[in-house]
This record gives C-alpha cells, structure tokens and sequence, in this order.
C-alpha cells in the first residue's frame, strides 16, 4: 500500500558513487522533506514498476549544499541518502 503523505516523486538517474552500477530513484516528498520511495536497476522497468517503486518510505534524501529542489540538480552532484539507517552517496545523471 502506498505511504498516504506521499505528494508526487521524480525518478533520477543514479550511480554509487563507485560508478558500477546505473540506479533509477524514486524521490518524493513525504511532510515537506525529500524522501527515498524506492528504487530498481535502470534497465529492469519492465519487471519492476513505477507504482512498485514509488510507494514506500525509505529514508531521507540530502541534497548536496546549496541545492534547494531536484530541478537544481546538475550531472555529477552528488545526492545523501540516510536509508533506514544506511548512509551512503549517489551520482546523479539527469532525471529519467
């Protein structure tokens, strides 16, 4: 079942920072804050959708200093996400 504070989400294009492997995020607002509603392999869109992937909660989103909205976002900042107590960076590459 989708979070109920769910108000809209972008899919960004992502890599770990370490480059292997290309993420599609989904990012939403949840009370006004950026927040992780899921995510899949770039490539696996046919096996996993978007209302799969854009329904959760899974932590918060940190844009880097400076950044106020996902629109300001250019290729190669470099995204925090605090997931469920895993903290670790992305690269963005554009929205998908």
């Amino acid at each position: 079942m989708p979070h109920p504070e769910i108000s809209g989400y972008d899919v960004l294009n992502v890599t770990m920072e370490d480059g292997d492997e290309h993420l599609e995020y989904f990012i939403g607002k949840i009370r006004g804050e950026l927040h992780l509603l899921g995510w899949r392999p770039a490539n696996m869109g046919a096996y996993f959708t978007e209302n799969e992937c854009s329904s959760l909660d899974l932590g918060k989103v940190l844009l880097p200093e400076g950044k106020k909205s996902l629109k300001e976002l250019v290729e190669g900042d470099v995204v925090h996400i605090n997931e469920e107590g895993n903290e670790y960076d992305v690269v963005y590459h554009g929205m998908a």
